[in-house]
């Protein structure tokens, strides 16, 4: 996901909510045992690679390394795909052992491995219900003369994080909490929420809209015959969660018990 520079996350460690400074000391805890290299952080957060005024050579440097660092990410993650498949094949798998395993060994992964170590975190602490997510953006057309809603549409960002509710009986939408170990907060959804809004790059919002304006369009040309014209429009947008990787109890008990014994410095001290 691109993100502006310094973005301020306002990270508050005396967080009222028990549940969140609970998910939020899990987190600290997996990202301390899962120290990593990221890309994409580079990219987004180095002045070196964001600041056009930097010295010309430094900044090409490190987008070079950024880049290779990147290239070898995604290598990886290719190379983990192949191995869980295979793992499936065989009904060998355990959830998330190679990701993990992969990560551990080389010190290097984005969003989606961080992600990974946070969620295997939250499940072997005996929180399992808790999944990956991502964040998505919903484009609504208004229709200025009626003021309805004629199409919404939902589309995938780049960016993956975890929510949990710590297994709380009954959970409402206030009890969901949002881990996001690439960003290095934990809030609720509101909450986090506004920390994507704060830091969110206008550029990669715009191009998501325009996607949906083209697939807006076409539809109602292909379905209506109707020929769009985008100033009868209000488009607003806004940022939501999509929810992932929901696991059976099956799955949790695999995942903790490998946890337990290959990464116990993860489950937090009673």
């Amino acid at each position: 996901m691109k993100i502006i520079q310094n973005p301020n996350l306002n990270i508050n460690f005396s967080a009222r909510n028990k549940n969140i400074r609970k998910a939020d000391d899990i987190m600290r805890k997996a990202k301390c045992a899962f120290p990593v290299i990221s890309s994409t952080y580079v990219d987004t957060f180095y002045k070196t690679v964001s600041n056009n005024n930097q010295n010309s050579a430094r900044r090409e440097k490190t987008i070079r390394i950024s880049d290779k660092i990147n290239d070898f990410i995604h290598k990886l993650r290719d190379t983990t795909d192949r191995v869980d498949y295979f793992d499936n094949a065989i009904g060998n798998n355990i959830p998330y052992s190679n990701t993990l395993r992969v990560t551990s060994l080389y010190k290097l992964g984005n969003c989606e491995e961080a992600a990974a170590v946070a969620l295997s975190a939250l499940i072997a602490n005996g929180y399992t219900n808790s999944h990956r997510a991502n964040l998505g953006l919903q484009v609504d057309f208004e229709n200025k003369k009626t003021g309805k809603i004629e199409d919404s549409r939902k589309e995938l960002l780049d960016h993956t994080f975890v929510v949990t509710t710590l297994d709380k009986k009954n959970p409402k939408m206030k009890d969901i909490i949002v881990v996001d170990p690439w960003m290095g907060f934990t809030d609720s959804v509101s909450g986090a929420i506004s920390k994507f809004k704060s830091v969110y790059d206008n550029n990669e919002n715009s191009n998501t809209i325009n996607t949906a304006k083209s697939m807006f369009k076409a539809e109602q040309e292909k379905k209506y015959g109707k020929i769009i014209n985008f100033n009868d429009y209000n488009i607003r947008t806004k940022l939501i969660i999509f929810p992932r990787d929901k696991h059976d109890k099956k799955f949790n008990n695999k995942l903790a018990e490998h946890i337990k014994e290959f990464y116990p410095e993860i489950i937090l001290d009673e």
